[in-house]
């Protein structure tokens, strides 16, 4: 089993991540881009690893060629913004 496992600048717990249906890890990363870019297109994708199930335990292998791809689909889109949205508050007005 593997799966390409996505990581983006400035968050811990948020990753991104496809189940591998075939060998053709450039395929399988241009099919997962448009998902990618529909859910977390306004993170900055900071790593892509390989995971891999053998023998009870998973394996992580960097991509640098992914990260690449990726970095340079963003780019090329403008998706990713350096500073994630965060839901504002309603201002309070002020007592005088």
């Amino acid at each position: 089993m593997l799966i390409l496992l996505f990581h983006f600048r400035g968050t811990r717990k948020v990753v991104a991540s496809r189940l591998m249906e075939s060998l053709d890890f450039k395929a399988e990363l241009e099919a997962f881009l448009p998902i990618l870019d529909r859910h977390y297109g306004h993170y900055l994708v900071s790593a892509v690893n390989i995971v891999s199930y053998q023998r009870g335990d998973f394996f992580y292998d960097p991509w640098p060629e992914g990260l690449c791809l990726v970095q340079a689909h963003q780019a090329e889109h403008n998706l990713a913004s350096p500073i994630p949205p965060t839901e504002t508050e309603p201002e309070e007005s002020e007592a005088v």
